[in-house]
């Protein structure tokens, strides 16, 4: 008898081993696969740390060379105002003429800007004499015209002497 309760009982625990260990084996894939997907899940969000932070690089960059661009052509720009017809020219006949194209090319800003102060005080002194003269307008009228003229020679010195001096070459 005791041989076959040894027989059974071994048995017994064979089996029950077996069995605790086949739900260990179960519950540690089970843990193993949920590690995988929390790995997963935490290269994901790394991936798109980096992507973001490489797309932040790339926008940064990208903006860097716009602006570094955009000084660029500026100071092209600053370069080709400079330049001379002048310089270019070989024949006499062809310098001559040059020389007359640079000569129009530096007098069209001030020219333009000397011609509209000069055109707006003309039209200021005529509306005071109108306005001095002849009762062809009632006092309101003529107040609002004189505020609008004020308002354009205002404008017009603010805006021609901005773009003059504002336009000019960097100090290097």
């Amino acid at each position: 008898m005791e041989l076959l309760f040894s027989l059974l009982s071994g048995g017994a625990t064979g089996l029950v081993g077996s069995v605790i260990s086949r739900f260990a084996d179960f519950k540690l894939e089970k843990m193993r696969g949920e590690q995988k997907l929390l790995m997963v899940d935490k290269e994901t969000e790394a991936m798109k740390i980096e992507s973001e932070f490489n797309y932040r690089i790339a926008e940064t960059e990208a903006e860097t060379e716009r602006d570094v661009s955009a000084d660029l052509a500026l100071s092209s720009s600053y370069g080709e105002d400079k330049s001379s017809y002048l310089a270019a020219a070989s024949g006499p006949v062809t310098k001559f003429f040059m020389g007359i194209v640079d000569f129009l090319r530096g007098l069209i800003r001030p020219a333009t800007t000397i011609y509209l102060l000069g055109l707006t005080t003309l039209i200021a002194y005529q509306l005071h004499e109108i306005i001095s003269w002849s009762d062809m307008m009632t006092i309101q009228e003529a107040y609002d015209m004189w505020r609008e003229v004020i308002s354009t020679v205002l404008y017009l010195t603010t805006a021609a002497v901005l773009w003059w001096f504002g336009s000019r070459p960097k100090a290097r």
